[in-house]
């Protein structure tokens, strides 16, 4: 039997203290103690303009479908939600969802809390959660099912173990299910772990458009077909299956509130709007020192938003994201992450709108108006008038000293600065605050529009072989001596150390707007997705460019360690601004 995971992982999102409070139980005076360390923690933060504790104690309780206030919940669960329990035999709260030990599915709250209450679908009378049992369960029943056999992918494991007490002697990637037209293996369940398609429901009357879905995309025809016989293979074994099923019991006196059964008096509940985990710090300029004003990008406006205003059917509309997001062309090498992908498909059926002042592709009225790359010059200028700033970099620069990594400075001052993110962020920041105009870093897309005249169209083994051998720069140690080539393997405080210039002339390209870009395979530029950078020359994941005559991989998709310069990978990363009024 697996190992129970804990019922902690249930919150409410309130938007009023940019918090959520962790909702365990139901119990009244829980609830409250719940509430009431959320808000301490959320005024110790802001204490001015928060809701007075007994509002958002109110909301709470809304949220979880009373209409009515915290004084009366407390009538009400004495009432009628003890009596409600005590009638269907519900003696004790546990979670019951399946532990983390060879787990035949690995469902989260959120996953059920949306097919529940916002897929706009009738709820199923149980769905499989596959609490108490493992992958081993999943195979003993498969053994007695007509048609179905299991096997090892290590022939000489199976003989050795037909019994189930010692099939548990070896991992369970070991063993397969086979049946007509198809193989399931063990990671194949993973595929199926979901409520967009209906393998985990039951209903009383079968769905009309119920179809059994896998979260795999790109397949042919005939990879598409095994994977049909492999979801109807995994759905016939849990159908055998009376353990791991959780009765679904939607609560009388909330229209928030679902109780889940496991007819052994055992009960779990979830709650319209449930996140699996609080929020994630939602505004960038928490990274930095205080008083220094960094606004929240377009991600992190993105992720306040899908937190605590979304309500949509989240697996869903990721699933129609995806499928997307390949129709139009993309690739596995492009694809920017879930979240982008997901941000755009809301953006183009209106439920999301981007950031004030950020402009996607294809929805620009006027040119891109985009900066040099910023200076070594013009970095030292911005640091002698942001000391706080400065010092926070020394004490959080991840090895990376800003003055050895532009040269020590004996560096030609004129040249781009290499700097990490936090740094071009803060810099962009810095620089709007100046006025009159507003700075900001470039997306993906923004950067491919406004270079187009120089994105290569074919790049093949011998271009990369070649740019690879131009040189960029060289290192030299703190008394000035050369090495040949990127230094060996030392301690992180004498690396730091060592300083890193370029090779002069740089290899400069210029596009018919007049900017110019380092075109070199060792040298990167700074996007607005944290940590994301470009290639100037083969318009690749900076730290991807050895691949590029394979395919582009998105900036997004290989992303470089916070702090970093590229120092330690030999390379230099610099950024450059677009300008807005």
């Amino acid at each position: 039997m697996n190992t129970p995971t804990q019922p902690n992982s249930k919150f409410l999102p309130v938007r009023e203290i940019w918090d959520a409070v962790p909702v365990r139980t139901l119990i009244p005076d829980a609830l409250k103690e719940a509430v009431r360390e959320r808000y301490l923690i959320a005024n110790s933060k802001r204490p001015y303009g928060l809701p007075v504790y007994m509002k958002v104690l109110n909301y709470v309780v809304q949220r979880l479908g009373f209409d009515c206030d915290f004084g009366e919940y407390r009538q009400k669960y004495d009432r009628e939600l003890l009596p409600f329990l005590e009638r269907h035999g519900l003696h004790e709260q546990k979670c019951l969802l399946a532990g983390e030990d060879d787990a035949i599915v690995s469902l989260r709250y959120r996953q059920i809390t949306d097919r529940l209450f916002a897929s706009g679908l009738a709820h199923p009378s149980r769905i499989f959660t596959g609490h108490g049992l493992d992958y081993w369960d999943f195979l003993d029943i498969a053994e007695k099912q007509d048609g179905l056999t299991v096997s090892s992918i290590a022939p000489d494991l199976t003989e050795r173990s037909k019994r189930p007490r010692r099939k548990r002697q070896f991992p369970p990637q070991y063993f397969e299910v086979k049946g007509a037209g198809g193989t399931l293996q063990y990671l194949d369940t993973f595929c199926f772990n979901n409520f967009l398609g209906h393998q985990l429901c039951d209903h009383k009357e079968p769905l009309v458009n119920g179809p059994f879905i896998a979260t795999l995309y790109r397949m042919s025809t005939e990879e598409k077909q095994k994977s049909d016989n492999c979801i109807m293979i995994f759905r016939r074994v849990i159908t055998a299956l009376s353990a791991g099923w959780m009765n679904v019991m939607p609560y009388p006196h909330s229209k928030n509130l679902i109780f889940l059964a496991d007819g052994n008096g055992g009960y779990d509940f979830v709650f319209r709007n449930l996140r699996d985990a609080p929020p994630a710090d939602m505004h960038f300029g928490a990274k930095f020192p205080a008083g220094f004003s960094i606004p929240p990008d377009e991600d992190r406006k993105f992720g306040a938003y899908s937190y605590f205003d979304y309500e949509g059917w989240r697996e869903f509309d990721q699933h129609e994201a995806e499928q997307a997001f390949y129709a139009k062309g993309g690739t596995p090498a492009t694809y920017p992450g879930e979240t982008t992908v997901l941000r755009a498909y809301l953006d183009g059926r209106g439920h999301w709108s981007a950031a004030p002042g950020v402009t996607q592709l294809g929805k620009r009225e006027s040119p891109l108006i985009v900066t040099s790359l910023i200076s070594i010059n013009e970095m030292r200028n911005f640091f002698d008038k942001n000391s706080k700033y400065f010092l926070y970099r020394q004490q959080t620069s991840n090895g990376d000293p800003w003055i050895e990594a532009n040269g020590g400075g004996n560096e030609d001052a004129s040249l781009p600065a290499a700097v990490s993110h936090d740094d071009a962020v803060a810099y962009a920041a810095w620089a709007t605050s100046q006025g009159p105009k507003n700075y900001r870093l470039l997306t993906e897309e923004e950067y491919h529009e406004h270079f187009v005249d120089l994105l290569p169209d074919d790049i093949s083994e011998d271009d990369i072989r070649a740019a690879f051998q131009q040189k960029l720069c060289r290192f030299e140690g703190p008394n000035g001596e050369e090495y040949d080539g990127h230094p060996p393997y030392m301690p992180a405080e004498d690396f730091a150390k060592i300083r890193m210039r370029y090779i002069q002339p740089l290899p400069w390209k210029r596009g018919k707007n007049g900017t110019e870009l380092v075109a070199s395979a060792y040298f990167g530029e700074w996007l607005a997705p944290e940590n994301a950078a470009i290639n100037g020359l083969f318009f690749s994941a900076q730290t991807e460019t050895g691949y590029a005559h394979k395919e582009r991989m998105s900036p997004s998709r290989a992303r470089f360690a916070s702090g970093s310069t590229g120092k330690y990978k030999g390379i230099k990363i610099g950024f450059r601004l677009v300008v807005e009024d």
